[in-house]
């Protein structure tokens, strides 16, 4: 039993280290990336838990507490929510992402 619960100790450790590197951004000047989310400035898209989807599908983005939500066309699961281990880390996302979908709306105009 020991020997277990040690197991899961280190499991869910490495899960939370994990889940707090993941909170690291990367951004060029064709994209942004952060959280498993990706703007393509170039092509303006953004993918969102596997899904691709142009920046007009996008509707909406607020935050809700540690989770920041984005509102898409996709009537299977039209709210995407991205979890972050802070509040402060989940506003700063918000306004990282809001320059970046910004930014790829601008491009799409030409």
């Amino acid at each position: 039993m020991g020997t277990f619960l040690g197991i899961l100790v280190v499991l869910g450790i490495s899960a939370y280290i994990s889940y707090l590197i993941n909170d690291k951004y990367e951004e060029s000047d064709s994209e942004f990336k952060q959280k498993g989310v990706t703007v393509n400035y170039e092509n303006s898209t953004v993918e969102l838990k596997r899904k691709t989807f142009t920046i007009g599908q996008v509707k909406n983005v607020w935050q809700e507490g540690r989770a920041v939500c984005f509102e898409v066309d996709d009537i299977a699961d039209p709210i995407k929510k991205i979890k972050f281990g802070e509040v402060k880390h989940a506003a700063t996302f918000l306004a990282r992402i809001k320059i970046a979908l910004d930014t790829a709306y601008n491009n799409s105009l030409g």
